[in-house]
């Protein structure tokens, strides 16, 4: 039951309890359905932490216990009031949660490009982290980044988010690094799965890797099979070349693939080769999916990791930045619109 039925649910138990041609309803009956209605919505792990919030100062200013006579229907019509109040507010909440790493990368997502979400400033206590609204294909959207790379910072980001908003879906955006001979430069990778290979325990000599792996869910993915496509990814990348970026001489391509993660920036393919041994269809790398998709799973909400491959390791080089970049916004607005279609 959502929080506009708890209120319509409300006012006819007032209704029935006042007209003395209803006797199976009592005062004593719609203050134990209030007292299980305050239970529900302070237990729920679906209503975001603002609304939460709002909600426990006005039951915090119920009288207690609750009265079981007339001045009952005062309340129940507040609590009414108040739950009508807050549906509407939950209407105007986020479903989709787009993260970065960096503002660089958030950058994609807000150029003044025909068809981009009109992000609206939300004012923060916490200066280095920015946070914008904006409405995209009939979805609301939040837009967050810390600026800041790396497995901690990502986790307790967005986690903070996640608790605080409530999405339907989280979203990871940005560049990664990938290994000669498996991936070129610009392709799009769009997370199955992440993991972390930095775990283990050091053993006669030898690193004895104990992994940490996160999937998308198996909806999300099925979904995503059917829409990840090279013919988009060609499409994205003549685009992105019409309006004057920079694009890699080879064509893009768009898959599900497999990112390890790891909490430092690689830059020697022996690093990369030891997370292919680790699991060998591994063919890309970065400092967050895995942190990400985590903390996703933590708080309930489906994640996806999408990020475009900005160069190879051993050959590391910012000439196709601002084109990966760009792409990783680009696949993130079509995934957008093709899941909600």
């Amino acid at each position: 039951m959502n929080l506009q039925d708890y209120a319509d649910h409300l006012e006819l138990l007032g209704v029935q309890a006042l007209n003395k041609r209803n006797t199976t309803v009592s005062f004593k009956q719609c203050a134990e359905y209030l007292e299980r209605v305050i239970i529900d919505i302070s237990k729920s792990p679906l209503i975001p932490n603002t609304i939460a919030y709002d909600w426990q100062r006005f039951v915090g200013s119920l009288p207690s216990p609750l009265p079981t006579d007339i001045s009952l229907i005062r309340i129940l019509e507040q609590a009414r009031q108040k739950l009508s109040v807050l549906a509407t507010d939950i209407e105007k909440q986020p479903n989709v949660l787009i993260c970065t790493a960096l503002h660089a990368e958030f950058q994609a997502l807000t150029r003044k490009w025909y068809g981009y979400p009109d992000w609206q400033p939300i004012e923060s206590k916490e200066p280095p982290i920015l946070r914008r609204r904006g409405i995209y294909s009939g979805l609301r959207l939040l837009g967050t980044t810390p600026d800041t790379m790396g497995l901690v910072h990502t986790a307790i980001h967005v986690t903070q988010i996640l608790t605080t908003w409530r999405p339907q879906l989280a979203i990871m955006i940005g560049i990664c690094g990938g290994l000669p001979d498996e991936v070129s430069i610009g392709d799009i990778i769009v997370a199955e799965v992440t993991f972390h290979y930095q775990f283990g325990a050091f053993k006669d000599g030898k690193i004895e890797y104990q992994l940490r792996i996160e999937s998308i869910e198996e909806q999300l993915k099925l979904k995503l099979q059917s829409i990840i496509n090279d013919e988009k990814a060609v499409a994205i990348q003549k685009k992105l070349e019409n309006l004057g970026i920079k694009v890699p001489e080879n064509p893009t391509k768009m898959r599900l693939g497999i990112m390890g993660c790891a909490d430092l920036v690689v830059k020697d393919l022996s690093k990369l080769k030891e997370a292919k041994g680790v699991d060998r269809k591994v063919h890309s790398i970065d400092m967050e999916s895995y942190a990400f998709m985590r903390a996703c799973k933590a708080n309930g909400v489906p994640g996806l990791v999408v990020k475009v491959v900005q160069d190879l390791i051993e050959k590391k080089t910012d000439e196709f930045r601002e084109y990966a970049i760009a792409a990783a916004g680009e696949a993130c607005l079509f995934l957008l619109r093709e899941l909600v279609s």
